[in-house]
């Protein structure tokens, strides 16, 4: 930040703050993105007092206010709804498939073909195979609803200590609300299992960030008959695990 704005970049700012460019490449998108939040927080807070401290940091390169400002910044990002408004996590039944087959062809339909393209996720959807995968974990008794205000709104599949999958109706992204799945999902498996694991397509770099974020150790490329995929891990008693095999 000491020669302006256009040397600013994510890698110093994240090692500043103790965190890593991944978490803030999934807050902000790219530099533009943390310079346009900053910018847009201090117009939101003008007269409040606090203006200045955002805008000071892009004049006079100021990193300590650069720092307080994304965190500040990260903490609207991630918060979740009002007490009076926050959804609740329950066990799915019977009735619930044909709407949680529905989400999660949405989700699929919507987030998935930056990274796997459109023909395998027409293929996912138009074959059946996503309603299946829903319908078997059903009747396994292995799904969760996050339901908000009596609509479906997220699910999670537990099955044995993985986290088979785990998706937010696109609608309601950017809310907290895939920190919220994520921590019932961690507090259910970790009460059973010393380790934890789940997996996610390597080119799902969104994803890849908010694992990072939640503080999930980067474990193995899975390399199979499909996309790549990687493992994530977590322990009971030390967190984030990191696999010796990783290249």
């Amino acid at each position: 930040m000491e020669h302006g704005h256009a040397d600013l970049s994510l890698r110093p700012v994240a090692a500043a703050i103790g965190s890593s460019p991944r978490v803030l490449m999934f807050l902000f998108g790219n530099k533009d993105g943390l310079l346009k939040a900053l910018l847009a927080r201090a117009r939101r807070r003008a007269g409040d007092g606090r203006a200045a401290a955002l805008l000071d940091p892009l004049a006079i390169g100021d990193l300590e206010r650069v720092t307080a400002a994304v965190e500040l910044h990260a903490g609207i990002v991630g918060r979740t709804m009002p007490t009076d408004q926050q959804p609740v996590i329950r066990a799915a039944t019977g009735e619930d498939l044909r709407d949680l087959q529905a989400l999660a062809r949405r989700v699929i339909d919507t987030c998935y073909r930056g990274f796997l393209g459109d023909e395998a996720v027409d293929w996912f959807i138009g074959s059946g195979a996503s309603d299946e995968h829903v319908a078997t974990h059903l009747d396994q008794g292995s799904i969760h609803c996050l339901v908000h205000d009596g609509r479906i709104i997220g699910l999670s599949i537990l099955d044995g200590s993985t986290v088979d999958l785990m998706m937010v109706d696109p609608e309601h992204h950017r809310q907290g609300l895939g920190r919220v799945l994520l921590r019932h999902a961690e507090d259910t498996l970790l009460a059973q299992h010393p380790t934890i694991r789940l997996e996610t397509f390597s080119g799902n770099t969104r994803a890849m960030s908010f694992y990072d974020a939640c503080g999930w150790g980067l474990g193995e490329r899975l390399v199979g008959e499909g996309p790549d995929k990687v493992e994530y891990l977590k322990s009971r008693a030390t967190g984030p695990v990191v696999s010796s095999t990783l290249t």
